[in-house]
């Protein structure tokens, strides 16, 4: 049985990813790794980091991914009935869409939401603000794909996936009413683009206008809020 980790650390590591200070959190974690070896706790915030790396290093973000998804694959062995195992490798899973061919991402999608669904029920009351919005995510993506999808789609499944803008819309409001500490940027900025979709062109603006104003704490964020400028000033 792996040692418990001393809850001064984890504090420390969640406030270190609450302030985005991935790269000190990424080295703070690995040492930590040594002292608790295989211990859940560390490493599912060890895929978190690294998922969060792949962001801001860009040009690295295939090799973050896939080690983080190594990592979600072994948390769904060591507890496979806790909501964070299944959150994480929905949310990786979901990354490694940019590497994979068409008919990968369709034959993935599947199970991307299984798990968000399977974290969702897991979790319990009180809901999570990152499966909605990655649900909503899941929604949008569906709801875009093209004819020829459709049709890849059509022959591996018998049922393929199917979705809406509206669907998408009430996830990522769902995750807007889940509040925490300050404004979800990204779901900000998707909730606008859902809006767009759905031509409510008032609603988009606000949305967009809401995300444009949140101040960026890493490169990611940066990136976030000036698209969300790009957007706004366009409608």
């Amino acid at each position: 049985m792996a040692e418990e980790v001393p809850q001064e650390v984890l504090a420390k590591a969640d406030s270190m990813d609450d302030n985005k200070e991935f790269a000190a959190l990424f080295d703070f974690l690995h040492e930590q790794a040594k002292a608790y070896p295989d211990n859940f706790e560390i490493m599912w915030r060890i895929a978190r980091v690294n998922f969060d790396m792949s962001s801001e290093k860009p040009a690295q973000k295939k090799e973050y991914i896939l080690t983080s998804f190594a990592i979600t694959e072994k948390l769904l062995v060591l507890q496979p009935d806790n909501y964070l195992s299944h959150k994480w490798y929905a949310i990786v899973l979901s990354s490694l869409s940019d590497f994979r061919s068409t008919k990968e991402k369709i034959q993935e999608s599947v199970l991307i939401k299984e798990h968000c669904l399977k974290a969702i029920e897991l979790h319990g009351k009180g809901g999570d603000q990152t499966l909605n919005h990655l649900l909503g995510r899941w929604c949008f993506a569906v709801a875009s794909i093209s004819w020829m999808e459709r049709k890849l789609a059509s022959a591996i499944f018998a049922s393929p996936p199917e979705s809406s803008y509206d669907e998408a819309l009430k996830y990522f409001l769902g995750a807007e009413g889940i509040k925490e500490n300050e404004e979800f940027l990204e779901n900000l900025l998707w909730t606008g683009h859902t809006y767009h979709k759905l031509n409510n062109v008032a609603k988009a603006k606000e949305y967009y206008a809401r995300a444009a104003a949140v101040q960026p704490k890493s490169t990611s964020d940066i990136a976030l809020v000036n698209e969300a400028q790009q957007k706004h000033a366009r409608l």
